[in-house]
């Protein structure tokens, strides 16, 4: 079983993850804050790393992550399912800024 840490011991991509979660940011919103850029380039690395840390921790209920076709998908949306939240954040379209969705994400398709 994983090991808690408090706060004081998370990474940065953690504590950034945690505020955009809170925020009900989409998943695009969560790179362009990482990367502090609008560079979808710069974005692509960054991906696994946040793909592997929603993953854990939607699984053990630390976070939600919304679906929805109104902003905010996190307050009015559907939870994704733990058994699909895995083949969404591996999906690089998921990740993609998208402007016809940028008040809620690819994810709230």
């Amino acid at each position: 079983m994983e090991e808690e840490k408090t706060m004081k011991e998370w990474t940065d991509d953690e504590y950034l993850l945690y505020v955009n979660a809170r925020e009900g940011s989409c998943l695009w919103e969560i790179l362009a804050d990482r990367t502090r850029s609008e560079d979808e380039k710069l974005w692509e690395e960054y991906v696994p790393v946040f793909s592997r840390l929603i993953v854990r921790w939607q699984r053990l209920g630390f976070l939600k992550v919304p679906r929805g076709t109104e902003w905010p998908a996190a307050h009015i949306g559907d939870d994704v399912p733990t058994g699909q939240v895995a083949a969404l954040v591996q999906d690089p379209e998921s990740w993609k800024y998208d402007p016809l969705d940028a008040n809620y994400g690819r994810e709230g398709r």
